[in-house]
């Protein structure tokens, strides 16, 4: 399986609509089902970092993602001054991702508390 078929796996596991999940990524819809199809190559890495934290996937699940993508390094070039370059790049990309989404997380869910009167309802 493909990047763009296993995001859309992991999109409608989720429950999240093509539509939405696009808003979530500040993409359009049309890029979103092109990404989905295979139709275009799969993002950058910072894009597929924001649709981990975006879909919440677990560390197992994101791995699998990247793998798809291509973007982890593979024990023949992560040794090498270029891999090690890579892998540190994807590490600070990762972490920047989360520092954008953690606060939004907790904004989101406050504001789900406070709308339902303190109590919250799991999905």
């Amino acid at each position: 399986m493909g990047f763009g078929k296993r995001l859309a796996e992991l999109r409608k596991r989720c429950g999240i609509r093509q539509v939405e999940f696009a808003e979530r990524l500040g993409i359009n819809r049309q890029h979103l089902n092109e990404i989905e199809r295979e139709k275009v190559n799969p993002p950058k890495l910072e894009t597929i970092l924001f649709m981990i934290g975006s879909l919440n996937l677990n560390t197992e699940e994101a791995i699998g993602l990247l793998s798809e993508a291509g973007r982890l390094p593979t024990s023949q070039n992560v040794l090498t001054a270029e891999g090690t370059e890579r892998l540190a790049q994807s590490l600070e990309a990762f972490e920047a991702a989360m520092q954008v989404i953690e606060p939004l997380r907790k904004q989101l869910k406050d504001t789900l508390k406070t709308s339902s009167g303190g109590t919250l309802n799991p999905v």
